[in-house]
């Protein structure tokens, strides 16, 4: 339930960056956040398994 909720919020927040800010900066926030979060929810899943 928490992680729906974590990525509801994420959503969210990206819709508007889409919507205020436009597609450019959308795709550079949503670039940046793939190249730093993937990574790290990758690592948090690997090591709350042990």
């Amino acid at each position: 339930m928490a992680k729906f909720l974590y990525l509801l919020t994420i959503i969210i927040g990206l819709g508007f960056i889409l919507y205020f800010y436009g597609l450019e900066t959308f795709l550079i926030v949503f670039a940046l956040f793939l190249i730093v979060f993937v990574p790290l929810i990758y690592w948090i899943s690997k090591t709350q398994k042990k």
